[in-house]
């Protein structure tokens, strides 16, 4: 992020971050009725590069691909970052899912709440349950944002997160797992980002692909290595790396909630307090993202197999 970008972001919150949901509102508005129309286009402006939907080989073709043409109601449930806590417990995982300490759907009961317990609890998470980077972290009177970004006050924090709940992610990329949740804002016990690792699992029917491993995930200084489902470095990198000590349970945890998913990515984060679940994602980067090269792009695309679904279109 730019100096300049990070300035604004920081003297004016609130406006930079209702001009990022305006600006997605607008961008979308004239294709609502053909969103792979958007995709295509959005795509290629990005990264001077067509997307190719017919045939579809690279790592983004796919990914798009199954954002277009598949989509399970049970996405809605696992993407929405508060109520997947409780199907996570009443599954018999909840020991490694945050705790959420409170949730409401107006921003002025979350004052209160803060008002109340800021000085008795005084490291914590906000976030909303629909949206994406929608994070908050509160340590000791401090407020940052993704990348590290300074909050001055809980007032513009509040404000943000007025304008997210009016706002429905779907319109952001076209993701269908997100249209319809039901939008609320919780409080989350803090875990230390700074000193943990996350793993984020690319999966295909429950199937480990290849793994992206984060470090300092909100700070400016956040890393990202791929490795193969044998934790090979790919791409140019070079760094070899111990294979994780819950690396089994996650495998059992991927397998038991991934394997009905042409692709999944299920992320995890490793501390010295142990092992916690992140999240589900079912479209990487909302389908507008990139590797390293043309060449990792096509590799991974290699490694995500979605040939029953080409198979069901050609059958209609």
């Amino acid at each position: 992020m730019s100096n300049v970008q990070t300035f604004l972001k920081t003297n004016f919150p609130t406006t930079m971050y209702w001009l990022g949901k305006k600006r997605c509102i607008l961008s979308t508005f004239f294709y609502r009725n053909n969103p792979q129309k958007w995709t295509l286009k959005r795509y290629r402006k990005k990264y001077k590069v067509n997307l190719n939907l017919e045939n579809p080989k690279t790592f983004f073709d796919k990914i798009n691909y199954i954002k277009h043409y598949y989509f399970d109601s049970k996405e809605t449930i696992l993407s929405d970052k508060y109520r997947v806590k409780q199907y996570l417990a009443d599954s018999g995982d909840g020991d490694i899912v945050p705790k959420a300490l409170f949730f409401t759907d107006d921003v002025r009961e979350l004052e209160k709440w803060i008002s109340n317990n800021k000085d008795s609890i005084k490291r914590f998470v906000i976030k909303s349950n629909h949206s994406c980077g929608d994070i908050f972290i509160y340590n000791n009177g401090v407020i940052t944002r993704k990348y590290g970004i300074k909050i001055k006050s809980l007032k513009a924090v509040y404000r943000m997160l007025k304008i997210a709940m009016k706002y429905n992610h779907y319109y952001t990329c076209f993701e269908n797992n997100y249209r319809y949740i039901k939008p609320l804002i919780f409080v989350e016990e803090y875990i230390d980002m700074d000193n943990a690792t996350e793993y984020e699992f690319m999966t295909n029917y429950g199937q480990i692909k290849f793994v992206n491993v984060v470090n300092k995930r909100q700070s400016e200084k956040k890393s990202e290595l791929l490795y193969d489902s044998y934790w090979n470095p790919l791409g140019s990198n070079k760094n070899q790396l111990v294979v994780p000590p819950n690396i089994n349970y996650m495998k059992l945890f991927i397998s038991k909630y991934a394997s009905n998913f042409p692709f999944c990515r299920v992320d995890f984060i490793e501390n010295e307090n142990g092992l916690h679940f992140c999240e589900f994602t079912f479209i990487k980067s909302g389908g507008i993202g990139s590797f390293e090269s043309k060449e990792m792009n096509e590799v991974t695309g290699s490694m995500i197999d979605i040939s029953k679904l080409l198979d069901q279109k050609k059958q209609l």
